[in-house]
């Protein structure tokens, strides 16, 4: 995936955005913010070295538009972070979002620094200001105007600006077009865009892309999880298990006033009958953008890492089989499934011939697209040495699944249909190897419809 850059103008740095492809507009800053208009930019405190240590609320980011020749508070937030030992895993620390109740304040410093982070979307950049010029502030007079340009790398003439302006006493309050809003009581989010629905597991149960981009009905069933290997308790037992088998922690931490980003923190283990693996907990940290979402989280199985202690008896888990697939319902029949290898296979719950090949590293990519709206996913898995590694593709409205000689004894899950059913299957995994189970998917939810491989691409 290609990437852009942004250029502090008194400091270089550089932050990699991924991006969606390079088109034509009209002015340069109208042709970028058109063609990235769906992408987030993130910059950290120590990438902007002249705001360090400065006050959270004396920073506003502003663009500035030729036509009008006027300045505009652009949609931004600042997400602080702490340095903290994990309350589940102490022994291990790690930058926080959310202050855990077992620490010993209840906030963070309020000052700009660290791994602190300032949010903003490509699309809602200007043009270049002039320089002497500021906005109407005596205070943002008095301290120096910060320039970001955001540049394409495949074309450096494209290129779009934002400024950072100090001040205490600006008045403007920050705009909020997106529309995020939490419901906690469903563990859902929605924007003005999209919605997304998790389900007691902490994995996602609903996808809806609003109109007019898309339909407005909800179009997945379920992120299926499945692992196959060996528990080994007094003997050497057969294990599957599937999403099921994760077990979310009830304690959730969520922005409370999100403006381009609305971020999710929660901690997942496994868990076996009434038996919950605590010490294998890990972070599942999602971050929802107003077109897009990335959720990451994992734990390692292996042999050598993993000791699940039960009644005083080492329990070890062994991993030989994994597969992690998005799984839509009957509200996707008629979109069409893209991928490097396939076009346009259509989701009607009639079986399928497709190709099944992935790349290795795995990085990949597919566009599910319709009527109904767009969802672009990208996979990233650390854990690449398996003896096979294929596209996963199941599409039966019948029920069953695609890797049943697989998982043997594995009844599915959801609604006991697939529609469209896709995502990775890691096959045969050596035993004395190190494993991981990983969530890292990043999901762009676009208000396009009827795209085309080459808009995948």
């Amino acid at each position: 995936m290609k990437k852009i850059t942004v250029t502090h103008k008194y400091f270089l740095v550089f932050i990699l955005v991924t991006s969606l492809g390079i088109g034509w507009g009209t002015t340069r800053a109208q042709e970028l913010c058109d063609v990235r208009k769906y992408e987030p930019v993130v910059i950290t405190a120590k990438q902007l070295p002249s705001l360090n240590n400065v006050p959270v609320r004396e920073i506003y980011l502003y663009a500035y538009y030729d036509s009008t020749s006027s300045w505009a508070m652009m949609p931004f937030q600042i997400d602080e972070r702490t340095y903290g030992p994990d309350p589940i895993n102490p022994e291990i620390s790690r930058w926080f979002y959310f202050i855990p109740e077992e620490w010993s304040t209840d906030h963070h410093d309020g000052v700009f620094n660290n791994y602190d982070e300032l949010v903003f979307m490509v699309r809602d950049l200007g043009d270049k200001a002039p320089d002497r010029l500021f906005i109407d502030n005596e205070e943002a007079k008095t301290h120096p105007k910060i320039e970001l340009i955001v540049q394409d790398p495949d074309n450096p003439a494209l290129k779009a600006y934002g400024y950072i302006f100090r001040s205490s006493t600006i008045p403007d309050t920050v705009p909020e077009p997106y529309g995020f809003n939490y419901f906690a009581e469903q563990d859902s989010i929605v924007t003005k865009y999209y919605a997304i629905g998790l389900n007691e597991n902490g994995t996602v149960d609903g996808i809806v892309i609003k109109k007019p981009g898309g339909n407005g009905e909800d179009i997945l069933d379920l992120l299926k999880i499945r692992f196959h290997g060996i528990i080994d308790l007094y003997v050497p037992i057969p294990l599957i298990a599937n999403e099921n088998y994760l077990y979310l922690y009830p304690e959730k931490y969520v922005t409370e006033h999100p403006v381009v980003r609305l971020v999710r923190c929660v901690n997942m283990t496994l868990k076996f009958g009434d038996f919950v693996a605590d010490n294998v907990a890990f972070p599942v940290v999602a971050k929802f953008y107003p077109f897009s979402g990335t959720i990451r989280g994992g734990t390692s199985l292996a042999p050598q890492d993993l000791k699940i202690y039960y009644g005083g008896v080492e329990i070890l888990i062994i991993l030989k089989n994994l597969r992690e697939s998005w799984d839509y319902n009957s509200n996707a029949i008629g979109m069409k499934f893209y991928n490097q290898y396939n076009t346009g296979i259509t989701i009607d719950g009639i079986p399928d011939e497709v190709d099944k090949t992935v790349d290795i590293p795995i990085n990949a990519w597919d566009l599910t697209t319709g009527e109904q709206g767009s969802l672009f996913k990208i996979g990233k898995f650390k854990e690449q040495k398996w003896e096979r590694v294929e596209l996963y593709y199941y599409d039966n409205k019948n029920g069953g699944q695609g890797d049943s000689d697989i998982f043997l004894g594995d009844i599915d899950t959801g609604d006991q249909k697939s529609y469209g059913d896709n995502g990775i299957l890691f096959c045969n995994k050596d035993e004395q190897d190190s494993v991981t189970i990983e969530l890292n998917y990043t999901v762009y939810f676009l208000p396009e419809k009827h795209l085309t491989q080459s808009d995948g691409e």
